[in-house]
């Protein structure tokens, strides 16, 4: 039967990256003495994150080539489509078309599941029907 052995492990906070994780084994023998043992643990790499980024809106205005700019006007449409109401987002959306900022897309089918995929609730949220949004859309 072997001596028992006490680990004592230092541990960081939730989501800490520890480069260096020091471990002691506490060893205590038959005859009584006590051995401390410090162990090393260096992790060589990083764990990989994983980067997950949202495609750029596919109907900004061809004019916007400047990456920084481009950027701004897909916030802008990120934020537009969480407007409580489905008037405010397009009134918004028509307001970046006649600044030049997006496209009017001629498929409106294709706009409204591009404005899906960037977080417009779906249809069955009262009020954000297709038929509604076609409708103000187009006026």
């Amino acid at each position: 039967m072997s001596a028992p052995t006490i680990n004592n492990y230092f541990y960081g906070t939730i989501g800490q990256h520890i480069d260096h994780v020091e471990h002691q084994i506490l060893t205590i023998d038959k005859d009584g003495t006590i051995r401390i043992e410090q162990v090393e643990n260096q992790q060589s790499s990083a764990p990989k994150t994983r980067e997950t980024k949202i495609p750029e809106f596919k109907y900004i205005h061809y004019k916007v080539t400047d990456p920084n700019k481009r950027a701004e006007v897909h916030a802008a449409v990120t934020n537009i489509v969480r407007l409580p109401k489905i008037s405010q987002v397009c009134t918004a959306l028509k307001q970046l078309m006649k600044d030049e900022q997006i496209l009017s897309s001629i498929d409106q089918s294709a706009m409204l599941a591009e404005l899906r995929r960037l977080g417009l609730p779906d249809a069955s949220e009262p009020g954000f029907s297709d038929k509604n949004f076609f409708s103000l859309y187009n006026n």
